[in-house]
């Protein structure tokens, strides 16, 4: 259960930065814990 709740949260984030950037959006980090249900996104991008 709490692992399909971040795949979910996973899915919608990379949406929305892919949205934000567009083109320029090489890659995005996801830093996150499941124990602690916290996550942390950095995108990586085309200067």
């Amino acid at each position: 259960m709490l692992a399909e709740t971040f795949a979910s949260l996973i899915d919608r984030a990379v949406a929305a930065v892919r949205q934000v950037y567009g083109d320029r959006l090489v890659s995005v980090v996801l830093y996150g814990s499941v124990g602690t249900g916290t996550m942390a996104i950095t995108p990586m991008l085309i200067s």
